[in-house]
């Protein structure tokens, strides 16, 4: 198996949890819901392992990737 480089970025990949923790990350859960941000971040994060980002552009690359505001339908009830 082989062994990663010492200066490997896929070990610098910032947890789930603290980019959702950033204050701007925070705020989109509460505009678009956790499991839009969620996504974002994880995809974010894949970029990381990909090589495409640095570690320290994952919060950037999540409210690039997230929309202005929640764009699908919510179900009322008119009575």
């Amino acid at each position: 198996m082989p062994q990663p480089h010492p200066e490997d970025v896929r070990r610098h990949v910032p947890r789930t949890d603290v980019v959702l923790a950033e204050e701007p990350v925070a705020a989109a859960v509460s505009r678009l819901g956790r499991e839009t941000v969620k996504a974002a971040v994880a995809a974010a994060q894949q970029r990381v392992r990909n090589g495409e980002i640095s570690p320290d552009e994952v919060v950037a690359a999540t409210l690039a990737a997230l929309p202005e505001r929640v764009t699908a339908m919510t179900p009322v009830l008119n009575a």
